[in-house]
């Protein structure tokens, strides 16, 4: 990891996206409550997020697809193969990137109704590149994501293993902001 000392990602933690010993993306994270929490490097560089999930290892077995960095190096940390598609949703070209995976796939963003959401259009975007049975675990209810867990040492490699589901489309029911 690296912190920016000035510029636009002052403050920041960047996190680097490296594949083979090449930087191909990152994103800047506040630690100290700067808004927004996530930088990513502009357009102007050619650079879109949606473009890149945070590497893992492809000849796991399965991954664990998550919201952030953060997270998905919490998971990393305690042996769990993870990725992190840089918000709660997928893009058509993220679908097409994780549809090359032939191992398990595992929906693991944040436990709100922002990642049910997710799950379902993750499942459906990712089903148009690979007819794919796709799994779930969220966080605990009891903390805000996978990295709040590991700061509180929740084996999460364990909870993974114990609490994955299969998803059928029909497990949940999001709210409405509304309330209708």
């Amino acid at each position: 990891f690296f912190v920016a000392t000035s510029g636009r990602f002052h403050g920041r933690v960047i996190i680097p996206f490296w594949r083979n010993e090449d930087l191909m993306y990152f994103q800047a994270r506040s630690l100290i409550g700067q808004k927004p929490k996530y930088l990513n490097p502009g357009s102007e560089f050619g650079l879109k997020s949606k473009n890149f999930l945070f590497p893992f290892d492809l000849s796991e077995r399965y991954v664990v697809i998550c919201e952030g960095p953060i997270d998905a190096i919490s998971l990393q940390m305690q042996g769990v193969n993870a990725t992190a598609t840089l918000g709660c949703s997928i893009s058509n070209t993220q679908a097409r990137l994780l549809a090359q995976f032939q191992g398990r796939v595992i929906v693991g963003y944040d436990n709100d109704d922002a990642g049910k959401k997710g799950l379902k259009g993750l499942h459906q975007l990712i089903n148009c590149q690979r007819f794919l049975d796709i799994d779930y675990c969220f966080p605990d209810k009891r903390f805000k994501d996978w990295n709040d867990m590991h700061v509180a040492n929740i084996n999460l490699r364990q909870y993974v293993k114990e609490n994955t589901l299969p998803y059928d489309g029909k497990v949940f029911e999001i709210s409405s902001v509304l309330g209708i």
